[in-house]
């Protein structure tokens, strides 16, 4: 009896307004989301939501008796949220947090690797993107080689001798399959697991990739070096130069770099003499990680021991460099800056699509999806006619509008095939249709669960509808309270008339106030300021926008400081904001020490706040009695319970 009671209130609103109702999970997230649960969980706090929130929930009805949701506005404003927020709702989170967690754990230490490589076509090591499919044969004769390269290893050769009789990686020569160091996001998400799960000094067996077959070894391991932000000065050498031009080149750096030791600035330098395409830029290069430069540049770079540290030239073959380090970074599931997280990394990776393609697979089963018996043969040959010859050719088995995919609101038929054919453009065979049909099956439950996402994630309905109610919330109170607030002249006035008393100046002052990025700029304007308060403007225009400035009039308890200083011609100490550590000051033109009676125009502000809340309670009372509020006293009381623990 005592579960059926539970279950009971669980399943009751908690109030309704007229035939509308709200569950007690909506109210609790709004108030866990709007409010501070470390300081305001009392019950009197979570009874003020309450009324603030069926206030909100009286407006949001109010829009949609207004039919504001049908607006093109409204409607592409909500689209584009949708989209937006869509793509977290459609992938395997629990893959995504697997591989999250996997990078981050990789990403703890950086793995050093010894490479074989035989690639399908012999001539991929020097145009791997201009090559027709791999046959067959292809593969299997690189399959072949390979395995004989195995039982080289098996029976104790040297890696790096059958890695340089074998490999067809073209720097083999020069490092006998030796890779460097390389981290997480270095290799192929394939080839980078299989570096990590080796032991020290272990190899693989042969595998495959989409580019041929591979055996690593994993030759030494280290704490991860990170990424590291730095500048760069290259010299440039052409690798067929004489010794005369490489010897001027070398003297070239070493004068740079003596004067940049003497004073000279990096970034000068860099504009001037780099032959880097960085030089434009102060020789400012993107985040520099392990495995993506030549060994002896990254060598130089992370021995680099603290920020503002310069390497003396040195060489590689590139020509000459010299660089300063203005940062180093390590990854984290913490960090303020979303691109430096892991979670990112792995998004921006290969591996990202890894949980949408393992999602769209669920897809089948979340959707219900039925796939319609039909005779495949005679359905291929009819799309043949369509792709090739841009002709139907009817058949008793297959038209039209013959159905493929049955979903519980919607169904898939043959004219929507043809148009993913179409969009797909695969190659004009029965063995390409059969394989993009099969593809067809899955995109069309993925695209049928993403156009029905809020029946089948209530998080995504949650969100989905507090920013349409949000964006209709604003344009009802536009159109009902604010711009009549605002432009209703004659009610402002009449209300300024009846209220005077209300609309006065304390202590105040005719001021200019000015606003800096810090101390050093704030103290400038200020001395500057101090001695031409007439031209005060030119400050402002004169700091390419650093200085913020403004004039008015204000209270004294807007003044920071001791007030009992505050006369004509004053000027305030600086001020720091501890939110973003600006420095401000004010300027005392003239001083008003005595209250007085604020005019129209100064009382503007304020009249138009207190007319809007006049409006508001008249709007409210009108909704109220439309839409009655009942509050189930027993399902609040829980609420209460549930959210003062």
């Amino acid at each position: 009896m005592a579960l059926a009671m539970v279950s009971l209130a669980q399943a009751q609103p908690l109030f309704t307004y007229g035939s509308k109702q709200v569950s007690k999970n909506e109210f609790k997230r709004a108030y866990l989301k709007n409010n501070d649960t470390s300081t305001s969980n009392k019950a009197a706090d979570i009874r003020n939501y309450l009324e603030l929130y069926t206030r909100f929930k009286l407006k949001v009805q109010a829009a949609y008796d207004l039919k504001l949701d049908t607006l093109l506005k409204q409607q592409e404003e909500v689209m584009n949220f949708r989209q937006q927020i869509e793509e977290p709702f459609l992938r395997d989170n629990a893959m995504m947090k697997k591989l999250v967690d996997e990078a981050e754990e990789r990403g703890m230490k950086d793995i050093r690797l010894s490479h074989i490589f035989i690639p399908f076509k012999k001539e991929f090591v020097v145009n791997p993107y201009g090559l027709t499919p791999a046959t067959d044969k292809d593969s299997a004769e690189a399959k072949n080689r390979i395995y004989e390269a195995y039982e080289k290893l098996k029976k104790g050769d040297d890696f790096g001798s059958v890695a340089t009789a074998y490999s067809l990686d073209p720097s083999v020569q020069k490092n006998k399959g030796d890779l460097g160091f390389v981290t997480v996001f270095s290799l192929p998400y394939s080839l980078e697991t299989i570096g990590y799960t080796l032991p020290l000094n272990g190899y693989s067996e042969p595998f495959r990739s989409d580019a041929g077959w591979h055996i690593l070894k994993k030759t030494a391991e280290r704490p991860a070096a990170g990424k590291v932000l730095a500048r760069q000065i290259l010299i440039g050498v052409d690798r067929n130069g004489s010794a005369e031009d490489k010897q001027k080149a070398s003297a070239m750096a070493d004068s740079i770099y003596k004067a940049i030791v003497a004073g000279a600035s990096f970034e000068d330098m860099a504009k001037t003499f780099s032959y880097d395409i960085s030089a434009s830029q102060g020789g400012e290069l993107p985040l520099i990680g392990v495995g993506d430069y030549e060994e002896a540049f990254e060598k130089a770079v992370f021995g680099l021991q603290k920020n503002g540290d310069i390497t003396p030239p040195f060489e590689t073959s590139m020509g000459y460099h010299i660089v300063k380090r203005e940062g180093r970074l390590n990854y984290s599931n913490s960090s303020q800056t979303p691109e430096y997280t892991w979670k990112y990394m792995v998004e921006k990776d290969k591996r990202g699509l890894l949980p949408v393609k393992s999602f769209q697979k669920q897809c089948v089963a979340k959707t219900g999806m039925k796939k319609k018996p039909v005779d495949e043969k005679e359905l291929f040959r009819y799309t043949d006619s369509f792709v090739v010859n841009n002709k139907k050719t009817y058949s008793a088995a297959i038209k039209e509008n013959t159905v493929l995919i049955e979903f519980p609101t919607e169904k898939v038929t043959v004219n929507q095939w043809l148009e993913y054919v179409t969009v797909k453009s695969p190659e004009r065979s029965i063995v390409a249709y059969k394989k993009f049909y099969n593809d067809f099956f899955l995109d069309m439950s993925m695209a049928y669960y993403r156009r029905n996402l809020e029946k089948y994630d209530p998080e995504f309905k949650a969100q989905f509808n507090e920013f349409m109610e949000g964006n209709m919330l604003f344009e009802v109170m536009e159109r009902k309270v604010w711009n009549r607030s605002s432009s209703d002249t004659a009610a402002l006035k009449k209300q300024y008339q009846a209220n005077k008393a209300k609309y006065t100046w304390a202590s105040s002052a005719d001021a200019i106030f000015m606003n800096a990025p810090d101390e050093a700029v704030a103290g400038q304007a200020r001395k500057t300021l101090v001695a031409d308060p007439l031209n005060w403007r030119k400050i402002v225009e004169t700091t390419d926008g650093k200085v913020m400035a403004d004039s008015g009039r204000v209270e004294w308890t807007q003044i920071p400081g001791n007030t009992d200083l505050l006369k004509d011609g004053y000027t305030t100490p600086l001020a720091v904001n501890k939110e973003d550590n600006s420095v401000s000051f004010y300027h005392i033109v003239k001083l008003y020490p005595q209250a007085s009676q604020k005019s129209f125009e100064d009382a503007k502000g304020q009249l138009i706040n207190d007319y809007q809340a006049e409006l508001e309670e008249k709007w409210i009372a009108e909704l109220k009695k439309k839409y009655p509020v009942k509050v189930n006293a027993s399902v609040l009381d829980q609420v209460i319970k549930e959210l003062t623990r």
